[in-house]
């Protein structure tokens, strides 16, 4: 389709586009711009944000209703949220170790005062300084690594993730790295040096990554290079994408647009937000890309005992792992086919 024939189907705005305000007195046009304002709002992120920013507003009023209860008790008037409370709650937060928990809490309060002015506006009014003060506990959850370990970007928290940095409109080229990064299992350090030459295409249309051996040092049997498969049909469109117009000694993924700092903070960023979603994530930390990595390689893993798995079938069988399976399906298995086929 030409541009020109795109612009023709566009619709154009009708003077009657606000025609049904006509018979609303102002108190109902202003309620009308605030539903407009919350729908608006809710449109910004995705629906498993939204989801996520609800449940974590809904588990807060579920603390202050709590809260409330115990003070109706001493008896004492009741308290609703505000900057100073949420300080407090943060400095709880960090003394069970969940400092970056609260961040996410934080940011799902902001989102909800700008979708609905009736939540109130401390969030927003004080965010600077509320900020401020989550860094420190954030820091203090850093201590944690010294005894935890670094976690894994499974699938799911994959798919977390590049949907939260489609939905933050971050540059393709960054979005592309981490997913060949993923797919390959790939060092951060790679994907940055990556060339256009180091991606080789064989004659037999075998793929393969030509990558500085980090093992190599000189007076050992270690090559100073090493070749990697490349076999995932999505990884090898994501690299020949990468390469369009692009020459021998241009970098895949150019510097200049991003860095190493850059994708490290990306990551954490992410995993503050998603730490609802995966609880795991209090158990483990993600420290950057190298958690693409981890995840990478569990990806191989689980492909290589398929891979022997079947080759163990179809030997041990003397026949297609396919119709070992098939000949060892139990009774059980058979009857519930035979049942669903009446």
């Amino acid at each position: 389709m030409t541009r020109s024939a795109h612009k023709r189907q566009r619709q154009k705005v009708s003077k009657e586009v606000l025609g049904h305000l006509a018979g609303l007195t102002d108190e109902k046009i202003e309620a009308c711009a605030r539903l407009a304002e919350s729908e608006l709002m809710a449109m910004t992120v995705s629906e498993g944000t939204y989801r996520l920013y609800t449940g974590r507003w809904n588990i807060l009023n579920d603390i202050l209703a709590a809260l409330n209860e115990k003070r109706r008790l001493k008896p004492l008037p009741p308290v609703r949220w505000s900057t100073d409370l949420f300080i407090i709650f943060i400095r709880q937060l960090a003394e069970l170790d969940m400092g970056r928990t609260a961040m996410g809490y934080f940011n799902a309060c902001i989102f909800m005062q700008r979708a609905d002015s009736t939540n109130g506006d401390w969030a927003i009014k004080d965010a600077e300084r509320v900020h401020r003060l989550l860094k420190g506990a954030s820091y203090q959850k850093g201590k944690s690594r010294h005894i935890a370990q670094r976690g894994q970007i499974d699938d799911a928290m994959f798919d977390s993730l590049l949907e939260w940095l489609i939905e933050g409109e971050f540059n393709a080229s960054l979005i592309v790295a981490f997913q060949v990064m993923f797919l390959c299992a790939l060092r951060i350090s790679e994907i940055v040096k990556l060339k256009f030459e180091q991606v080789i295409v064989e004659k037999d249309g075998s793929v393969w990554l030509d990558l500085p051996n980090k093992a190599f040092k000189k007076g050992t049997n270690k090559p100073p290079r090493v070749r990697k498969p490349v076999e995932e049909p999505e990884a090898l469109a994501l690299l020949f994408t990468a390469k369009a117009g692009k020459k021998v000694g241009d970098f895949l993924f150019p510097p200049t647009t991003w860095n190493e700092r850059f994708a490290r903070d990306c990551i954490h960023a992410w995993a503050v937000c998603a730490e609802v979603e995966f609880p795991v994530l209090d158990k483990v930390f993600m420290d950057g890309p190298h958690c693409l990595r981890h995840g990478g390689m569990k990806r191989i893993e689980e492909r290589v005992v398929q891979a022997v798995h079947d080759v163990l079938l179809a030997e041990k069988g003397a026949c297609s792992a396919q119709n070992v399976r098939r000949y060892a399906r139990s009774n059980r298995t058979r009857a519930a086919k035979r049942s669903r086929e009446g």
